[in-house]
């Protein structure tokens, strides 16, 4: 977590170009490949169409989940 950052916290503050103070919050693990990985499969899977579709991310989810590295 990061304290007192000046920003926008919403699309129409950034497309204003204004901000406010706010605390940021960022998983630590947030620049690691496994996670990166992770949040791109988690938003095909909230975007998917098919359910045959959305059950084979959900599995390469898992795996990729369970293949991460202890806490």
């Amino acid at each position: 977590m990061t304290r007192g950052v000046w920003g926008p916290t919403s699309s129409a503050q950034a497309a204003a170009r204004r901000g406010e103070w706010h605390d940021r919050f960022e998983c630590r693990h947030a620049h690691e490949p496994w996670h990166r990985q992770a949040v791109q499969l988690k938003w095909e899977l909230d975007t998917a169409g098919g359910a045959h579709c959305r059950e084979w991310l959900a599995a390469e989810l898992r795996a990729v989940l369970a293949g991460r590295p202890a806490r």
